[in-house]
């Protein structure tokens, strides 16, 4: 298929969710379809004709279960087409973002910790649930949290808001149990994740008993 035929087949499949990943050494499009990992190249040389336009078309609906757009057909002008995309876009439903749940105020957190009396050594030692974000785009951040419950409620909430392109993975394996992990969400195929892990505070030497 040529170029342009190419180009427009990587845009019908982007609109249906697939994510593009560039050229290979072959200059083939590759794009990836998130919800499985699979990935898939559209040839682009010439020769083919619409027979190869329509076994890639049937390749990308195989993989991800989505039938591609059409061509808009010979007797559309492209005013005509710019006027649809205006109504659809007019139709479309505005969808508020979830507002987030209420933190915990650090006041609220410290009169947690302070169960036991000045005069005495605290057993066991009170334990804090940190809320790591691991972001390859920003700096990574840590909350904490005194109650458990709390801390893997917000760690959901954040990798949810975060999931743009309905990657998340929550699989808590062996070795992050074995790690002290409580959760774990991976919302990117380039392993950006949240998630909880407990640490206990140790009484200072000297502490009074």
């Amino acid at each position: 298929m040529s170029k342009k035929e190419a180009h427009d087949l990587v845009q019908r499949a982007r609109k249906v969710g697939w994510v593009y990943l560039g050229i290979d050494g072959r200059g083939h499009h590759r794009i990836l379809w998130p919800a499985t990992g699979r990935k898939y190249a559209i040839p682009c040389t010439p020769g083919g004709g619409r027979r190869s336009i329509e076994n890639a078309e049937a390749d990308i609906a195989r993989l991800s279960g989505q039938l591609l757009r059409p061509v808009p057909g010979a007797g559309r002008t492209s005013t005509q087409r710019a006027a649809d995309r205006k109504r659809k876009a007019k139709r479309q439903t505005v969808v508020k973002p979830v507002a987030a749940p209420p933190r915990p105020d650090w006041r609220d957190q410290l009169a947690a910790l302070q169960t036991e009396p000045e005069h005495q050594l605290v057993t066991p030692y009170p334990t804090v649930y940190l809320v790591v974000c691991e972001d390859r785009h920003f700096d990574t951040t840590i909350e904490g949290f005194a109650d458990q419950d709390e801390a893997i409620s917000y760690a959901k909430y954040l990798a949810r808001s975060l999931d743009r392109h309905g990657v998340l993975d929550e699989t808590l394996t062996e070795p992050m149990q074995q790690g002290g992990w409580l959760y774990y969400g991976c919302y990117s195929v380039e392993s950006d994740h949240v998630h909880v892990q407990p640490i206990s505070i140790k009484q200072p030497n000297g502490a009074a008993r």
